[in-house]
C-alpha cells in the first residue's frame, strides 16, 4: 500500500475478487475514516503483479494521462493470441502488431505474429519475426520449439529439423520438442527417426494424443499398419472425433 503525499489517500493492491492484484483507491475522512474503496481501472493483466510505489506530490491537472506498457502490450497480445487460437489469422496480425510496437522485445509475440503473417502468404515478414525471437531467446525453448512448428509448416524443412536439434540439446525431456522435432523429421521422410521422438513423447506424456497421432502416422509410413492402428484408436479414446485419426484408421485398417 500506499499514502499521498498529504495523508489523505490510500492505494493498496488486493486479491479480494479475482485470482490476479487489482489496485483500490480509498479516501480518508477525518478520523482516519476510510471512504468506500474504488478500484482503479486498466491496473490488472494477467500473470503481472499490480503494484505502485508512491502517489506523484503534483497538482492534479500535472499529468495528462500515465502510460502503462505492459498492460498496453499484454492486452494486444492476448487479443491477438484468441484470434490466433481460432485461425482468424487477419485480426491476430493486427492485434500482435500492435503488441510489437509496445513492447519489441517480447520473443513469444514475435513467434505468433510470425505464425499469424505465415498463414497470411506473408513469409518474408514472418521470417522475420522468427529470427528476432531466436535472437531474444535463443535457449528460450517455448520459441524455439513454436517456430520449429512453424517452419514444418512452411516445409521449410532443414530448418525446422536444425532447431529442432538445438531444442532438444537445450531440453532433451521436453514433450513439445520432441512432438515437433518428429513432425519436421515424418514430413521430410526421416520416419524412423521421427517414430522415435514420438514413442520417447508419449512416454513421457502418455496423454499427449497429437505425439501419439503422429506416431501413428509414422508407422503408416513404415507400413506397420497394426501398430498405427493402435495409435490412432488410442487417440480416438480420448479425442473420438478427431477426423486425421479418423481418417488414418480407415487407411491403417484398409486390407
Amino acid at each position: 500500500h500506499s499514502f499521498s503525499p498529504n495523508g489523505r489517500w490510500m492505494v493498496w493492491s488486493s486479491k479480494s475478487f479475482t485470482p490476479y492484484t487489482r489496485l483500490f483507491l480509498t479516501h480518508l475522512e477525518e478520523g482516519m475514516i476510510a471512504s468506500p474503496a474504488i478500484l482503479v481501472p486498466e491496473t490488472t493483466v494477467a500473470n503481472l503483479a499490480a503494484n505502485i510505489r508512491e502517489f506523484l506530490n503534483a497538482p492534479f491537472d500535472a499529468v495528462d494521462a500515465i502510460e502503462v506498457p505492459a498492460t498496453r502490450h499484454h492486452r494486444f497480445f492476448f487479443q491477438g493470441t484468441s484470434h490466433l487460437a481460432r485461425a482468424e489469422y487477419e485480426e491476430a496480425v493486427t492485434w500482435l502488431r500492435k503488441a510489437v510496437e509496445v513492447d519489441p522485445d517480447s520473443t513469444r509475440t514475435h513467434v505468433n505474429l510470425g505464425y499469424a503473417l505465415a498463414n497470411v502468404g506473408h513469409i518474408d515478414e514472418a521470417l522475420k519475426h522468427f529470427q528476432r525471437a531466436l535472437e531474444l531467446g535463443p535457449r528460450d525453448v517455448n520459441a524455439l520449439t513454436n517456430v520449429v512448428a512453424a517452419y514444418t509448416r512452411m516445409q521449410r524443412y532443414d530448418e525446422a529439423i536444425r532447431l529442432g536439434r538445438h531444442a532438444l540439446e537445450v531440453d532433451p525431456e521436453s514433450p513439445a520438442v520432441l512432438n515437433n522435432l518428429g513432425q519436421a523429421l515424418l514430413k521430410s521422410g526421416h520416419e524412423r527417426e521421427a517414430l522415435d521422438h514420438f514413442a520417447r513423447a508419449v512416454e513421457l506424456v502418455p496423454t499427449f494424443w497429437r505425439a501419439r497421432r503422429n506416431q501413428g502416422f509414422a508407422y503408416l509410413a513404415l507400413g506397420k499398419k497394426p501398430e498405427a492402428a493402435q495409435a490412432f484408436k488410442r487417440v480416438l479414446q480420448v479425442i473420438p472425433d478427431d477426423a486425421a485419426s479418423l481418417r488414418g484408421l480407415r487407411e491403417a485398417e484398409r486390407r
